[in-house]
């Protein structure tokens, strides 16, 4: 099961994009929210040297990007997000670190599906 299939099972009113975009995935996760927001939920992959990565666009359209950690999916505003990484300068993130210093964190845990 791919990781956009995995992290729709917490959605209602699910949609895909009709053609390649910078967003994966739209719906309603109802526990935080009855709006509908469109998600980038692209896997991370590993550098040379074994750390876990996550390739983006600060021109994203998706209004929350969301990570996978082997418990629970961590969910973050896409506009926070960016103005931290420009205020701070920088392209590389340890996600523990975003975790302390944005407010607006989605947890979901895994076992919460719909």
């Amino acid at each position: 099961m791919s990781i956009i299939d995995r992290f729709s099972q917490h959605l209602t009113y699910v949609d895909y994009p009709k053609e390649r975009t910078s967003w994966h995935i739209s719906g309603i996760l109802a526990k935080f929210s009855n709006q509908v927001h469109k998600y980038d939920v692209r896997g991370m992959g590993a550098e040379d040297n074994g750390r876990l990565t996550k390739g983006g666009s600060t021109h994203s359209q998706a209004n929350k990007i969301v990570f996978e950690t082997d418990k629970r999916w961590l969910v973050f505003d896409t506009e926070e997000f960016h103005k931290y990484l420009h205020d701070n300068q920088i392209k590389i993130i340890h996600l523990n670190e975003m975790v302390k210093n944005l407010k607006i964190v989605w947890k979901i845990n895994k076992e919460d599906s719909l």
